[in-house]
């Protein structure tokens, strides 16, 4: 039977109907893989230019962090503009006057993860990273820190090439000449490796740390692991002995064979320190070239924390050296840093066991350490000669309360950076 006329029109209808429905839905579905064939013609380009404007912006880092580096102990970085060409990278940086190795202005922004452990010095510079098509504002942190006081007990630097087993401290900071820890260079120190730096008693990181600089020496690059450093002196009072005034703490006596310097820890001071602020710093100058006899630095230690932290400096100006013996009588709780920078070694003795508050810079000369028995020494050594224990051991531990000797100390220097916009 055949349906009726109004039925076959409704039918055809909807097939027609249906038919539309498929031809739109195939035209989008056409039209959507055609826009998607598009896009992914466009990707790599885009991608390629990503890559260009990601090479440019580490690319002029890379040459800001190089000239930084150059400049961070000179006193001054110049103000500079310099670019690739081609787009490929650049930097601007201010003038600015640099003395990270002295000034005392704390950092605007702590970093975890830094050398510094959140804590240090401070100058900031202000900058630009610039690619072809943009210019972004950057802050560069000068920062530096005395290293011993940064969580480092023990610091060798280069030319230094062994650690004593006897020597055990719960971290260190190693300078090598292997190339096997390196990225690339020499300018890289870790304590990933020991091949270089012999010795079981150091706790190794496993990573390789960010450029650090010191004073450099000449011909050096300023951050290549070489050690030419000084205490700081701005902020303390130098003192002196005083002859007629037996009770200064500080005695100097000599005769044909040996000249002796003691301190007495638990005295040294100034004769009106009841009316000086705790905050107050002291700086002994000991010049090692002057006398004809062997010197004998002998250093009592003292009971008290309440005595103004105290730095005593033992440099050399000029012709012969003369300290061959540092004496550590008794224990020490006073916050005490003593700087050594000379040309011969020299042998740190102690008549028993004793535990020490006392960090150390040793430049320039090895030191043979003979103990009556252990020695417990809060706070650090740092030296780029070898070190010698004969006898018992050495115990380094962090002094995490080094109040103004953290300002003293001899310092290393890094850069933090971080985009302003």
């Amino acid at each position: 039977m055949t349906p009726p006329a109004s039925i076959r029109h409704s039918i055809r209808g909807t097939v027609v109907i249906f038919a539309l429905l498929v031809v739109l839905v195939g035209a989008v579905v056409l039209a959507g893989w055609a826009t998607m064939m598009a896009t992914r013609s466009l990707f790599p380009d885009a991608a390629i230019e990503a890559q260009k404007r990601r090479i440019a912006m580490e690319n002029g880092r890379a040459l800001a962090r190089g000239y930084l580096f150059g400049g961070l102990t000179n006193g001054t970085i110049a103000a500079t503009n310099i670019s690739l060409t081609g787009g490929c990278g650049g930097f601007t940086v201010a003038a600015a006057s640099i003395n990270i190795l002295s000034n005392t202005t704390p950092p605007s922004a702590y970093n975890p993860f830094s050398p510094g452990e959140r804590s240090g010095f401070e100058q900031t510079i202000a900058g630009s990273i610039t690619t072809a098509s943009e210019t972004n504002s950057w802050s560069f942190r000068i920062r530096g820190r005395s290293p011993i006081y940064a969580g480092y007990p023990l610091v060798m630097h280069l030319p230094a090439d062994s650690v004593p087993s006897s020597v055990d401290t719960p971290n260190a900071l190693l300078w090598t000449n292997s190339p096997a820890m390196d990225f690339s260079s020499t300018n890289y120190q870790s304590s990933t490796n020991l091949s270089a730096l012999s010795g079981g008693g150091a706790n190794i990181s496993p990573f390789p740390y960010t450029p650090l600089a010191m004073e450099s020496p000449a011909g050096s690059l300023s951050f290549s692991g070489q050690l030419q450093s000084t205490p700081i002196s701005s902020g303390a009072i130098t003192i002196t002995d005083d002859p007629l005034v037996t009770t200064d703490g500080i005695t100097i006596s000599s005769n044909a064979t040996t000249q002796t310097i003691s301190m007495d820890l638990g005295v040294v001071n100034l004769t009106s320190a009841a009316a000086i602020p705790g905050s107050i710093l002291l700086r002994y100058d000991i010049d090692v070239s002057s006398g004809a006899v062997p010197m004998i630095l002998t250093l009592t230690g003292g009971a008290s924390t309440s005595l103004p932290p105290l730095l005593i400096n033992v440099h050399q100006t000029g012709g012969t050296d003369n300290l061959t013996t540092v004496i550590l009588s008794g224990n020490n709780q006073r916050r005490t840093y003593l700087s050594i920078s000379k040309n011969t070694p020299v042998t740190i003795n102690t008549s028993g066991s004793a535990s020490w508050r006392i960090g150390m810079l040793l430049q320039g000369s090895a030191s043979t350490w003979t103990l009556g028995g252990a020695l417990t020494l809060t706070g650090g050594i740092r030296s780029n000669a070898n070190i010698s224990v004969t006898s018992e051991s050495i115990i380094l531990q962090t002094d995490n309360d080094p109040g103004g000797l953290d300002s003293l100390a001899d310092r290393m220097v890094w850069l933090e950076e971080n985009r302003t916009e």
